[in-house]
């Protein structure tokens, strides 16, 4: 049985629907455990919750493929309801291939089972979507791109289960948007960056430009006349030692003749350390380098293209 996934740094479970399932679910393919001879159940139920909805489902295993790869008595979720945004989800599950999982036990880490089984000399992956080359790759176990001298190295905070590492600071024309306490956690699942309300309101201040809101949704506007005019400025994620550059033509999509949509958000959501306020990087900084991340090492590293 066949299906395709979002491959998701921000998230530590696959899950696939199951025949049964309801929901945002209906237009996917879905999974016959009566057509597996090497599938049992988990007899446990588990819920995840994602930014855009939640699924809920019973704990499985059976022989996972992934690239040639063949994983023996992976443990999955097979979701029987999932929000009703996931129908226009293009992938009909999520592969979470965060370095762990407080709610949930060591084998469902993809990358952990790949190392113990043989298959791979590393919990290591990458993936390589740099805009203008064409397609996007995902690369499971140590690669070697040849990048080294451009190669931006950030270890992980302590004791955390997700790709998060410590900010030193988020500027704008030389002003910093963030608090005394920043952090950021780089998140494949998630297309934007997304930061706390005040900041990036703080940043959309300082852009350049005057930003106008969505009155339904909040989405953030700026006159295409801005990005005519060269008036934006870079966005700057400061890592202490590494800076990560979004320059006005990575931020903006959707420009129509009078608006340009720009890709920095906020969220509402409690990620990372109650104490700090977490940024969440999504597709737009990944989409910039060769993104390379070490579960052994515990850091996330950052190659030019």
């Amino acid at each position: 049985q066949t299906f395709t996934v979002l491959f998701d740094s921000g998230s530590s479970v696959l899950w696939i629907p199951a025949i049964d399932c309801t929901g945002g679910c209906e237009m996917h393919s879905k999974y016959d455990a009566q057509s597996s001879s090497t599938y049992y159940h988990g007899n446990k139920t588990m819920s995840i919750q994602y930014i855009t909805g939640n699924i809920q489902g019973d704990t499985s295993f059976d022989n996972i493929q992934l690239g040639g790869i063949t994983v023996s008595n992976q443990s999955f979720l097979l979701a029987n309801t999932t929000s009703e945004l996931f129908q226009h989800v293009f992938a009909d599950g999520v592969l979470g291939l965060s370095p762990g999982c407080k709610e949930c036990r060591s084998d469902y880490n993809i990358l952990k089972r790949m190392k113990e089984q043989n298959l791979i000399e590393s919990e290591v992956f990458s993936f390589r979507v740099c805009q203008e080359k064409s397609g996007a790759e995902l690369y499971i176990g140590a690669h070697d791109f040849g990048e080294t001298k451009t190669k931006k190295t950030i270890p992980l905070k302590d004791d955390t289960d997700s790709w998060l590492f410590a900010l030193n600071k988020v500027t704008v024309n030389g002003m910093n948007v963030c608090s005394e306490f920043c952090e950021a956690i780089v998140d494949s699942g998630t297309s934007l960056v997304l930061g706390p309300p005040a900041e990036v309101r703080r940043l959309h201040e300082i852009i350049g430009c005057n930003v106008t809101y969505h009155h339904e949704n909040s989405i953030p506007w700026v006159h295409s006349s801005c990005r005519a005019q060269g008036k934006l400025h870079n966005v700057t994620i400061d890592t202490g030692e590494h800076n990560l550059v979004l320059s006005p033509e990575t931020y903006l999509s959707h420009c129509t003749a009078d608006h340009c949509f720009i890709g920095i958000i906020e969220h509402q959501n409690n990620f990372g350390s109650p104490e700090y306020s977490t940024w969440v990087l999504g597709d737009l900084i990944i989409s910039q380098y060769v993104t390379t991340f070490d579960a052994a090492s515990r850091t996330v590293s950052f190659s030019d293209c």
